[in-house]
């Protein structure tokens, strides 16, 4: 009888897990990016937002989502104190939860890296937040105070983070300086002298990972 209730327990958990994981699946964005800026204030944050149908089996708007709806959701930011405050401005105003469990591709701009205690910010949160895995890869945009590399590539690349990390994976000559969040924390941790980061920059509208840059302790 105890095997029976417990076979019976089981199952039934098993079921509420399964309809309450499609549940939350709707009710996710997973970004494929995320862009982090300094500015005079604060920081601004801003998230890359797939093609959900493709990416992830997931409609971000039903299927009859618009081209537009899609490209505006892409280009949304929020500004912080920091950039606690900022993705939480951001969230405040999305209709689903950011989940950042499939991001593929973190773009900083070099003042996040250029000024130590900036760099601690910048790190410190991306440490605190677990489901950025350490394998996700790191670049460098310079915005010049202008749109950012999201903005900027809305209309022209469908999966910005899946097309850095492609950018670096298939070209044999750049895979030696690929860097991950997980080399960035080690960088810091370990006081090391120096890091190189794939550097980005727009040809025809295109990211291409030609530069790098250097930051140091």
């Amino acid at each position: 009888m105890r095997k029976l209730f417990v076979t019976i327990a089981m199952a039934a958990l098993l079921l509420c897990l399964s309809g309450c994981t499609k549940r939350e699946l709707e009710d996710r964005y997973f970004p494929l990016a995320v862009e982090v800026h300094k500015e005079e204030e604060g920081f601004r944050i801003e998230y890359a937002l797939p093609n959900m149908g493709e990416e992830t089996g997931q409609k971000k708007g039903g299927e009859e989502e618009t081209e537009q709806e899609e490209k505006d959701t892409k280009e949304e930011s929020a500004t912080g104190k920091t950039i606690e405050d900022a993705a939480k401005d951001y969230a405040s105003y999305v209709d689903k939860y950011i989940d950042s469990g499939h991001t593929k591709a973190i773009i900083l701009g070099p003042e996040m890296l250029e000024d130590p205690e900036t760099r601690k910010e910048m790190l410190t949160y991306f440490e605190n937040h677990p489901t950025f895995a350490r394998s996700i890869s790191i670049f460098v945009y310079d915005d010049e105070g202008e749109e950012s590399l999201v903005t900027k590539t809305a209309s022209s690349v469908d999966s910005l983070g899946t097309y850095l990390q492609d950018l670096i994976k298939n070209n044999p000559d750049k895979k030696g300086i690929g860097k991950t969040l997980g080399d960035l924390l080690n960088f810091w941790h370990n006081n090391e002298e120096k890091v190189t980061i794939p550097q980005v920059h727009l040809k025809k509208d295109k990211p291409v990972a030609d530069g790098e840059y250097t930051t140091q302790k």
